[in-house]
Protein backbone atom coordinates (compact mmCIF):
# COMPACT_ATOMS: atom_id res chain seq x y z
CA UNK A 1 0.00 0.00 0.00
CA UNK A 2 1.53 3.56 -1.07
CA UNK A 3 0.22 6.61 -2.01
CA UNK A 4 -0.66 7.03 -5.82
CA UNK A 5 2.05 8.29 -7.34
CA UNK A 6 0.92 7.78 -10.94
CA UNK A 7 0.38 4.34 -10.00
CA UNK A 8 -2.98 4.05 -10.97
CA UNK A 9 -3.65 6.64 -13.64
CA UNK A 10 -7.50 6.91 -12.84
CA UNK A 11 -7.54 7.10 -9.10
CA UNK A 12 -6.63 11.13 -7.07
CA UNK A 13 -2.60 11.17 -6.61
CA UNK A 14 -1.86 10.88 -3.10
CA UNK A 15 -4.98 8.37 -2.53
CA UNK A 16 -3.04 5.33 -0.50
CA UNK A 17 -3.72 1.77 -3.39
CA UNK A 18 -2.76 -1.05 -3.03
CA UNK A 19 -0.02 -2.00 -6.07
CA UNK A 20 2.41 -5.09 -6.73
CA UNK A 21 5.75 -4.24 -5.94
CA UNK A 22 9.32 -4.90 -6.30
CA UNK A 23 12.25 -4.97 -3.54
CA UNK A 24 15.65 -4.26 -4.52
CA UNK A 25 18.82 -2.93 -2.76
CA UNK A 26 17.24 0.60 -3.64
CA UNK A 27 14.10 -0.39 -1.74
CA UNK A 28 10.41 -1.05 -2.60
CA UNK A 29 9.32 -0.66 -6.40
CA UNK A 30 5.52 0.16 -6.31
CA UNK A 31 4.53 -1.33 -10.11
CA UNK A 32 2.79 1.20 -12.45
CA UNK A 33 -0.94 -0.67 -13.20
CA UNK A 34 -3.31 0.02 -16.12
CA UNK A 35 -6.29 1.88 -15.11
CA UNK A 36 -9.32 0.63 -13.20
CA UNK A 37 -12.13 -0.41 -15.45
CA UNK A 38 -15.01 1.86 -15.00
CA UNK A 39 -17.67 2.20 -13.05
CA UNK A 40 -15.35 0.27 -10.25
CA UNK A 41 -12.91 3.30 -10.34
CA UNK A 42 -15.89 5.76 -9.93
CA UNK A 43 -16.99 3.74 -6.68
CA UNK A 44 -13.53 4.10 -5.15
CA UNK A 45 -13.13 7.53 -6.18
CA UNK A 46 -15.84 7.98 -4.36
CA UNK A 47 -14.87 6.06 -1.17
CA UNK A 48 -11.79 7.89 -1.45
CA UNK A 49 -13.34 11.29 -1.42
CA UNK A 50 -15.30 9.99 1.98
CA UNK A 51 -12.28 8.74 3.75
CA UNK A 52 -10.82 12.31 3.22
CA UNK A 53 -14.10 13.79 4.87
CA UNK A 54 -13.62 11.66 7.90
CA UNK A 55 -9.97 12.45 8.15
CA UNK A 56 -10.96 16.30 7.93
CA UNK A 57 -13.15 15.88 10.42
CA UNK A 58 -10.28 13.74 12.95
CA UNK A 59 -7.59 16.48 12.05
CA UNK A 60 -10.01 19.38 12.60
CA UNK A 61 -11.86 18.50 15.34
CA UNK A 62 -15.28 19.16 13.72
CA UNK A 63 -17.61 16.02 13.33
CA UNK A 64 -19.41 17.90 10.17
CA UNK A 65 -17.06 16.23 7.63
CA UNK A 66 -17.45 13.24 8.99
CA UNK A 67 -21.44 13.76 9.16
CA UNK A 68 -21.16 14.38 5.38
CA UNK A 69 -18.98 11.46 4.73
CA UNK A 70 -22.03 9.23 6.21
CA UNK A 71 -24.47 11.85 4.41
CA UNK A 72 -23.07 10.88 1.07
CA UNK A 73 -21.85 7.43 1.28
CA UNK A 74 -24.51 5.33 -1.22
CA UNK A 75 -24.76 2.38 0.99
CA UNK A 76 -26.25 5.00 3.70
CA UNK A 77 -30.07 5.60 4.28
CA UNK A 78 -31.30 8.13 1.84
CA UNK A 79 -32.69 10.59 4.29
CA UNK A 80 -30.62 13.30 6.42
CA UNK A 81 -32.87 12.30 9.54
CA UNK A 82 -31.65 8.74 9.60
CA UNK A 83 -28.22 9.40 8.90
CA UNK A 84 -28.25 12.09 11.80
CA UNK A 85 -29.66 8.93 14.10
CA UNK A 86 -27.01 6.35 13.03
CA UNK A 87 -24.30 9.09 13.27
CA UNK A 88 -25.49 10.88 16.85
CA UNK A 89 -25.29 6.89 18.16
CA UNK A 90 -21.96 5.96 16.92
CA UNK A 91 -21.07 9.45 18.15
CA UNK A 92 -21.80 8.15 21.35
CA UNK A 93 -21.00 4.46 21.16
CA UNK A 94 -17.68 5.38 20.25
CA UNK A 95 -17.16 8.66 22.04
CA UNK A 96 -13.78 7.28 23.97
CA UNK A 97 -12.37 6.52 20.60
CA UNK A 98 -12.72 9.32 18.00
CA UNK A 99 -10.53 12.37 17.81
CA UNK A 100 -14.05 14.61 17.11
CA UNK A 101 -16.63 15.43 19.81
Amino acid sequence: NVPNRGYVSNLPEGAIVEVPATADANGIIPTVMPPILEPLADFMKTQIELQELVVRAAITGDPAPAFEALCRDPLSPPDEASCRKIFDELMVLQADALPIS
